[in-house]
């Protein structure tokens, strides 16, 4: 226990000495983090309020039409006439084309159907945004035409709206239609999973095959220490590591969400998902470092084993991201069966307050014979000859 603590403290202190590691592992989370959202915020603003400001608009058809008049009369709109709209959609020079019919004034008038059409580019977001800007004009006309109709025949306006739809979640609260903040929980446990791995591919190259390059490796192994003692002090010191930079990166983005999106109210977990999650991530931690111990000492430099390690970690992250749109409350058993899947499919359940008792079982047998294999694999690499004198 002595020696394990001693490995464990040395290496520690060795990583934590290393400024590169510190930066990059713990405090560029914390930076990335919120300038990436604050970013995504201001660009989304700057948006909405370029449109709010000056909004280009093409217009083909009838350009006589009330339609027309109505955009005419509102102060942000500069309305383009021109042959080559369809090119100045493209170029971004007008946001969006607006096609009158020629009769459309004419089938108003005469209680016809007629259509308008909103050409927008499908690759700008500021052309989508411009259209549901002028949608929501046109929506406005719209309601007026229908009300003077139903009034012109001596009708009240509510005659045509028998029934109110109101929507609302299962806790009875209104619904904005744009819960942002339960989309960012669904994504939660894929993050979890990329947090905690990312920092320790690095670290775990350095640990053995780094120590290997520069020859300390070889007298560490002469000490009185045995190879297991060296084992899970390295492999602590490890998943210590990743679960700092686990916590930094989850506080970083969870406040950058909650100060740029305003979702305070959408990111409550529970003590008992919090409780649960950080279980099952331990399982899957100590299993992806174990191997990661494995293959640095088998590879005969920190080259070889970042490319060893690519090669384990890229399935890994493809397997986090597989539910990541998945509804956790549909989720089909088989998917409880997968590894990395079946962690993310069920931190996602108890983030939406599901707690099967069939599904943690199944889960917790499989990562329990995940860490058993795992340490097993790093310990008959870390009893072989040829493993470690490997050249």
């Amino acid at each position: 226990m002595n020696n394990f603590l001693t490995i464990f403290k040395k290496e520690l202190m060795d990583i934590f000495r290393d400024r590169k590691t510190i930066i990059f592992s713990i405090f560029l989370p914390i930076l990335i983090y919120p300038v990436m959202f604050g970013l995504v915020n201001y660009m989304m603003k700057d948006a909405q309020n370029d449109i709010e400001k000056k909004l280009d608009l093409g217009i083909k058809g009838n350009k006589d039409s009330a339609i027309v008049s109505i955009l005419k009369e509102q102060k942000n709109i500069n309305l383009h006439y021109d042959d080559n709209l369809d090119a100045k959609l493209k170029k971004g020079d007008v946001s969006l084309i607006v096609e009158v019919p020629e009769g459309f004034d004419q089938d108003i008038k005469d209680l016809k159907p007629t259509t308008l059409k909103l050409v927008y580019d499908k690759d700008s977001n500021k052309s989508s945004m411009a259209a549901s800007n002028i949608r929501a004009i046109f929506d406005s006309y719209y309601k007026s035409i229908v009300n003077a109709r139903v009034e012109s025949k001596g009708l009240d306006k509510t005659f045509l709206n028998p029934f109110d739809i109101q929507q609302v979640t299962a806790d009875n609260k209104k619904s904005n239609g744009d819960d942002i903040g339960s989309m960012m929980i669904g994504m939660l446990p894929t993050f979890i999973i990329i947090f905690m791995l990312t920092p320790t591919l690095s670290i775990a190259a350095d640990f053995i095959a780094g120590e290997k390059e520069r020859g300390t490796f070889e007298p560490l192994l002469s000490t009185s220490v045995s190879r297991m003692s060296i084992m899970w002090g390295k492999l602590a010191t490890l998943a210590t590591v990743s679960i700092i930079a686990l916590v930094a990166s989850m506080l970083a983005m969870g406040g950058s969400l909650v100060y740029n999106f305003k979702l305070g109210s959408s990111l409550n977990i529970t003590p008992k998902a919090l409780i649960l999650i950080s279980v099952f991530a331990l399982f899957i931690l100590i299993s992806v470092c174990a191997v990661e111990m494995a293959i640095s000492i088998y590879a005969k430099s920190i080259k070889e084993a970042n490319s060893f390690l690519a090669g384990i970690t890229a399935p890994v992250f493809i397997l986090s991201y597989i539910p990541f749109m998945m509804d956790a409350k549909t989720a089909k058993f088989i998917y409880f069966h997968v590894p990395i899947v079946n962690v993310v499919v069920l931190m996602k359940e108890f983030l939406v307050g599901i707690f099967n008792t069939q599904h943690i079982l199944v889960v917790a047998a499989w990562h329990i014979v995940y860490v058993i294999l795992s340490l097993l694999f790093a310990k008959i690499m870390f009893s072989r000859e040829e493993v470690i004198f490997r050249s």
